[in-house]
């Protein structure tokens, strides 16, 4: 009750394993089982973080290219086509026509990037932007499996800890469910719990779901039919965490050399529209000399 009146330092998870503690008399242990979770999700996130922390940089250097060729650059090869009186090549021209409306209005892209930005974040507050976020999470390439991962991990290690702790299933269900902080989990969880209330098994319940890795259920039946059902949700936490752990390191191999590619494409985009002109006015030069190289002879 003392900790309930503080809900942003202590959540609804910490809450009911310490009151689970309390009225099975094993409080010391229950809060030893809620540091070793907060602990272990705590690892999952810090390595998440540490994933993106490369692909974030090498967007930054990206962004920072093409501002400053399209801003710097082009401007000087357009001026000395304008003076010449020469057409820009198409590709050109259409970044140079960019980069003057760019740096002319750049208090307006400012302001778009600010209100498309909270705008985003007001609508992803909301019922429906919510579940749009989450599905996107559940379904975006490259990072959907390791999400799933991480959500199976949260899920059955929270749900173990509530079990092992003495809290009612049903209850349990029902925080695992939002300890998860996915909303399409959430409704997973609380429909399966809706069929365990009337009878059916865990590990049926949460049997057909695409969102939900095959292998819970499968374990969550074996330690149902084993008497053990604390103890395999807490295996099978065991494994994804470490599943979620070699996920990162793959995706971090698999994302170092595309975003390194995709830095290539970029600056090669921008050095032929930069380069190009310049072959151009050069190849008019040299055509030039040689017609007046000729007429003089």
């Amino acid at each position: 009750e003392s900790f309930a009146q503080f809900p942003k330092l202590f959540n609804h998870i910490f809450v009911s394993l310490v009151n689970a503690g309390e009225q099975s008399g094993t409080l010391d242990e229950t809060l030893q089982r809620l540091a070793d979770q907060q602990e272990k999700q705590e690892q999952i996130l810090r390595k998440v973080r540490g994933a993106l922390v490369y692909p974030s940089l090498v967007l930054v250097v990206i962004v920072g290219v093409v501002i400053f060729m399209i801003t710097t650059v082009l401007p000087q090869v357009g001026n000395l086509y304008k003076e010449l009186g020469r057409n820009l090549p198409l590709i050109t021209a259409i970044l140079l026509n960019f980069s003057n409306f760019l740096v002319k209005y750049w208090y307006l892209f400012l302001l778009l990037l600010i209100a498309i930005v909270f705008g985003i974040r007001a609508y992803v507050k909301t019922p429906n932007g919510e579940k749009v976020l989450d599905r996107l999470k559940l379904n975006a390439p490259i990072i959907s499996p390791l999400l799933r991962k991480v959500y199976a991990a949260r899920f059955t290690r929270t749900l173990s800890s509530l079990v092992n702790s003495g809290v009612p299933l049903l209850e349990a269900m029902d925080i695992a469910g939002e300890a998860v902080d996915n909303v399409i989990i959430d409704d997973i969880v609380a429909k399966a719990a809706e069929k365990v209330r009337t009878g059916d098994s865990l590990s049926s319940s949460l049997s057909g779901h695409d969102e939900i890795p095959k292998l819970v259920p499968q374990m969550i039946a074996v330690g149902e039919k084993a008497g053990a059902l604390g103890t395999m949700l807490q295996k099978v936490a065991d494994y994804y965490e470490d599943e979620v752990d070699q996920t990162i390191k793959n995706i971090s191999g698999i994302i170092e050399p595309v975003m390194i590619v995709l830095l290539g494409f970029v600056v090669i985009f921008i050095v032929i529209a930069v380069l190009l002109p310049i072959y151009n006015l050069v190849s008019l030069i040299n055509l030039n000399g040689n017609s007046g190289a000729g007429t003089n002879f």
